[in-house]
């Protein structure tokens, strides 16, 4: 067992391991991390047993009432909690509480968005979300792991919600009190433990409980009529659980693992940061194209959207491909400048990282392929193999969180 020093300097955080295990943190602190998750699953399911035909019958107005009752009760506590969390100096229990401020940050633009036309203006919003957030969590990375691994840990329970549509109401119960209970579970234990690794392993554990158990409800408990109902199997469970699955694993390891080349390069002046940045630059275009032509691609009711659509996704198969060139051309720099400054005693691992994020465009093709959306992509996958198609992508989230959660080194750079 180790645990992590932090000395502050001008440029960044120096973490060096100590003998004697990582210090726990407050279970103050750590009630503190739990309680927003277990407030919103108290939210939805009180929504949930009111109203007509719930489990609580009560007409819809009262279920108005009392859903707005709850939501500014919710955003008081949410500003007394972010208040004195910012006079203790942003401990890492406050992270927890990041999303919820944003998302009512959001609330209002949403709102105005939506009124502004009939087109649905809010599909612009989920055209910019996925990059966005991919940039904060990356910039949050940066300072405290820990804390990012905290605020991806609501957004996974959140986006699991998509499945949950034609349920019954007890069937929507249960999945609310297991999901949010679960979610606050992991996070009291992350901070009690304090532990950024632990909790990358219990996050991709939380993500898969509960994407199994909506993804198994979606199937087998939907009330969708027979003609539109998807068949009851496992590989129909596995084809709606894999790529959410996928995509929130990326939340956390994606920044995670960016840092971890950062660190390689790092260690391998003076080719090792400029491969990081064309590593770094070549995924970013890649990920912007893939949101770019499935925003084009499900677009094709908007008049000045389908105008462009097919030379939009021909710039972006361009693009990917420029992207994926780039990326593979600094994963060469890094890869020969770690091997010949020996920044890790292991060339197996040193391989390893630089090919994994590589491998993340084929993942991205093999998820959009069980949804039959693989044309456009870099590799011709519409005839793919699911079942193998899945190994691969469980492989590549499994191998990712093992190296990103190892210790390379005595001394670990974390931050530029």
């Amino acid at each position: 067992m180790s645990s992590t020093l932090e000395m502050n300097g001008g440029t960044g955080t120096t973490q060096i391991n100590l003998p004697g295990g990582p210090k726990n943190g407050s279970w103050k602190g750590a009630f503190l991390a739990g309680l927003p998750h277990m407030l919103m699953g108290f939210f939805f399911v009180t929504l949930t047993m009111m109203g007509p035909n719930a489990l609580l019958p009560s007409g819809q107005n009262l279920t108005d009432i009392v859903g707005i009752t709850l939501a500014v009760i919710f955003m008081i506590l949410l500003g007394v909690v972010l208040f004195f969390a910012r006079r203790m100096g942003w401990p890492p229990w406050a992270a927890s509480w990041y999303l919820y401020a944003g998302i009512l940050v959001m609330l209002p633009v949403m709102w105005f968005l939506q009124r502004m036309d009939e087109s649905n203006p809010l599909r612009y919003v989920m055209l910019v979300l996925p990059v966005t957030l991919a940039v904060v969590l990356y910039m949050v990375a940066r300072r405290d792991r820990l804390k990012e691994v905290l605020i991806a840990i609501p957004i996974m329970t959140l986006l699991w919600g998509v499945l949950l549509e034609f349920f019954s109401p007890e069937v929507y119960v249960l999945l609310y009190l297991w999901g949010w209970t679960l979610t606050a579970v992991v996070a009291v234990v992350i901070v009690r433990l304090n532990n950024w690794r632990l909790g990358v392993w219990l996050f991709l554990a939380l993500s898969l409980l509960v994407g199994l158990s909506c993804a198994y409800a979606y199937v087998y408990l939907n009330n969708i009529p027979l003609e539109h109902a998807p068949d009851k199997s496992s590989l129909e469970v596995l084809k709606y659980l894999i790529p959410q699955l996928l995509t929130f694993s990326i939340l956390v390891l994606g920044p995670l693992l960016l840092w971890t080349l950062w660190e390689l390069g790092q260690r391998s002046d003076p080719m090792g940061v400029p491969g990081f940045q064309l590593i770094f630059w070549g995924l970013l275009i890649v990920m912007i194209c893939i949101v770019g032509a499935v925003f084009l691609r499900d677009s094709s009711n908007y008049v000045l959207v389908y105008r462009f659509r097919d030379a939009g996704l021909s710039w972006c198969i361009t693009g990917a491909a420029l992207g994926m060139l780039t990326a593979l051309s600094g994963s060469l720099v890094l890869g020969t400048a770690a091997v010949i400054n020996k920044a890790i005693s292991s060339r197996l691992v040193t391989v390893l990282l630089v090919a994994v994020p590589l491998l993340l465009p084929l993942v991205f093709s093999i998820y959009y392929n069980l949804y039959g959306m693989a044309s456009w992509l870099l590799m011709p996958l519409r005839d793919f193999p699911i079942g193998i198609g899945i190994v691969i992508v469980m492989l590549w989230v499994l191998l990712t969180a093992w190296l990103v959660t190892r210790r390379y080194r005595n001394v670990e750079i974390s931050n530029p």
